[in-house]
């Protein structure tokens, strides 16, 4: 992450888009000006756009997703997820499955887990929620 090449935009770069000639990944946008790179974006849509994966999908894996899908977001997310939480909300709505979006006002990509004075509280519930699910799953308590 460090050098000419480095930071938080070019992490997503790195593990979203695809290769260019000289083996480095193509960027979604120009540092300097912010132009979209619009086939780049369109890499990244095709294979990591989970609202418009959405649209793909059989009526048995809707079906299987029913229930299964949990998202929490802060309300004015650092990386402005919480944009992409409503889409994703409303693309599930519209594909018909049961997603459960959370919005949680006020908090920001660093603070999303804090309850009260648990910085790690959210942490605590869904990891609850998932061993309560894993137990009915397999038949138990």
């Amino acid at each position: 992450m460090l050098g000419s090449y480095g930071g938080q935009f070019a992490s997503f770069d790195w593990t979203f888009s695809p290769r260019g000639e000289d083996g480095r990944p193509q960027p979604m946008f120009d540092r300097s000006t912010g132009a979209v790179d619009r086939t780049v974006a369109a890499y990244w849509r095709a294979h990591y756009d989970l609202a418009a994966s959405l649209d793909r999908l059989t009526p048995a894996d809707r079906q299987a997703l029913v229930g299964r899908i949990h998202l929490w977001v802060g309300g004015s997310d650092t990386f402005y997820l919480d944009s992409a939480g409503r889409r994703f909300d409303g693309a599930a709505k519209s594909a018909g499955i049961d997603a459960t979006v959370t919005i949680i006002p006020g908090r920001s990509h660093a603070d999303l887990y804090t309850v009260g004075t648990n910085e790690l509280g959210l942490f605590d519930t869904i990891a609850a929620q998932m061993l309560a699910a894993s137990r009915q799953s397999a038949g138990r308590r």
